[in-house]
């Protein structure tokens, strides 16, 4: 996962090949906090193993997609 450190809510989609490779040209990271975190997802999705999804056995592209949603809380001892 990459390290973001700020409170997110993020929707993440890119297309998989028929390899498992993620098409990065069609990477789209939307929601509070993308634009300050999109590197991180980039790098993320370009060094994540993905599997083909299967149609009658036979692997072909599929969309995948994924949300991140994190908090921040600040407590004072």
């Amino acid at each position: 996962m990459p390290e973001i450190r700020e409170a997110v809510d993020l929707r993440i989609e890119v297309l998989v090949g028929t390899d498992g490779q993620p098409d990065m040209r069609t990477l789209k990271v939307t929601g509070k906090g993308s634009g300050s975190n999109r590197t991180a997802i980039e790098d993320w999705v370009r060094t994540s193993a993905f599997k083909p999804a299967m149609q009658d056995g036979q692997p072909v592209a599929g969309l995948f997609r994924t949300g991140l949603k994190s908090t921040i809380q600040v407590r004072r001892m």
